[in-house]
């Protein structure tokens, strides 16, 4: 539920067009990408063990 909300904030529009203009998009993408990553990875092993 917070991680939703905390996607559509992130991916607002006027926030898209920000980190365009800052030219930041890209490497806050892969950031936001391994940052998933990792916690879906620490998710699973907290759950499961």
């Amino acid at each position: 539920m917070i991680f939703n909300s905390l996607i559509i904030i992130l991916f607002h529009p006027s926030a898209v067009r920000i980190f365009e203009e800052m030219q930041l998009l890209e490497a806050f993408g892969i950031g936001f990408l391994a940052a998933t990553v990792l916690a879906a990875i620490f998710f699973v092993l907290t759950t499961f063990f």
